[in-house]
């Protein structure tokens, strides 16, 4: 194990780090200044090893910086169950300039590669980049992506890889993207895409042994503040949140489309939303341009209320959608051309032009307070099983 106390900032063009070394860096005591920072340019290389920037009984933060104007472009490879820990990473932090790291593998007895740090912030003022792949496991308190105007964020999680984000901002105020790939897993606590910038969260794929690409949110999750953001759930993959918020204000944009348009994939895309979703505003009043679409081999589960407001879109084409509410009366487009809808109750007048509304799942009931029309192509699911409406036999 070494230890090298930092009395100023750190400056390394190239590090590597092997053999199952332990590399602690800390002030050499303890400082109230301002926070040190570690800075890697070109090449840094942690293998089968750990690399800790730490405090040493102060209150200073030791950041580690990746890509930054001393040494243009910088880039940090963990691989081999490496482990590199740090207050704080921040990758890419000049505009004339690039950041990038990559956390993947497994050593021989299957220890992952770990990256951990209270706050991540990926495109801090330039391009940065993160990618964590087979295996690999990433622990985060807060994370940002593309925080500042003029920065731009991608960020990878793929082939079994975790990401635990923390508190999730995703284009706040410049363009950040986050890839969930083939078996990767992030979760996330009161996400946000899109506050005043562009976010989006894009899913596909499952892996050899079935594991899906999977995002999880606790908390509400707000897909279009004062910006543009999307959530795409392609290629069997899966998103469980709690409240979610489309297009919050006006003149924000939010879409969120589940469908799996593959034909070697036989998994159905799907999104589990375990309290309400606002499409065209929040909680309270219409607000931006909402999109919600369920299309072909994708199906959206909702467990409380979809609020369709008046600047609000439901496209259900070849989809499935289960709700225990729908409320339709503030004039938004609720679109349903083809698929299945299970609802409980709908408010509003509703159109079935060509899908089925089918009460349930199982036996069960749905009433619709407004006008139901049904064309000509549509078709209304009975099930027949008893005398108990609702019960043994569905009521409409």
């Amino acid at each position: 194990e070494y230890q090298v106390g930092l009395f100023n900032d750190q400056l390394v063009r190239d590090l590597v780090v092997g053999n199952r070394g332990d590399v602690r860096l800390a002030p050499a005591g303890p400082s109230t200044e301002v926070d040190k920072v570690f800075v890697v340019g070109n090449d840094a290389r942690v293998t089968d090893a750990a690399f800790r920037l730490e405090r040493n009984g102060g209150t200073s933060d030791v950041n580690l910086i990746v890509g930054d104007t001393l040494f243009v472009d910088g880039h940090l490879f963990a691989s081999d169950s490496a482990r590199v820990t740090a207050e704080n990473v921040k990758i890419g932090t000049e505009g004339l300039y690039r950041g990038g790291v990559i956390v993947s593998g497994t050593d021989g007895a299957g220890n992952p590669s770990e990256l951990n740090a209270n706050e991540l912030t990926v495109g801090s003022m330039g391009y940065g980049f993160m990618t964590a792949k087979s295996s690999a496991i990433v622990n985060t308190a807060r994370s940002e992506l593309a925080p500042t105007a003029g920065s731009e964020a991608a960020v990878s999680v793929r082939h079994s890889a975790t990401w635990n984000a923390g508190h999730l901002r995703i284009g706040d105020l410049g363009e950040g993207r986050l890839s969930i790939q083939s078996g990767g897993w992030v979760s996330g606590r009161n996400t946000t895409l899109g506050k005043a910038g562009e976010g989006s969260i894009h899913l596909t794929g499952v892996d050899s042994v079935g594991r899906r690409a999977t995002f999880v949110n606790t908390r509400t999750m707000t897909v279009g503040i004062d910006g543009s953001a999307d959530l795409k759930v392609f290629g069997g993959a899966h998103a469980s949140t709690s409240e979610t918020v489309i297009a919050t204000s006006s003149g924000s944009d939010g879409h969120v489309m589940v469908t799996n348009f593959d034909p070697s994939e036989p998994t159905e895309s799907s999104w589990f939303n375990s309290a309400n979703v606002y499409v065209g505003g929040d909680d309270e009043a219409a607000g931006g341009n909402g999109q919600l679409d369920i299309h072909a081999r994708g199906t959206v589960d909702v467990a409380g209320t979809i609020q369709v407001w008046s600047t609000g879109v439901v496209d259900l084409y070849r989809g499935t959608l289960k709700a225990n509410t729908i409320d339709h009366r503030d004039g938004g487009v609720f679109d349903f051309r083809a698929g299945t809808l299970q609802v409980d109750d709908f408010y509003g007048n509703l159109a079935n032009l060509g899908g089925t509304l089918a009460p349930g799942p199982g036996a069960g009931d749905s009433t619709v307070a407004g006008n139901y029309t049904q064309s000509t192509e549509a078709a209304l699911g009975i099930e027949i099983g008893g005398t108990s409406a609702g019960g043994s036999h569905d009521l409409m």
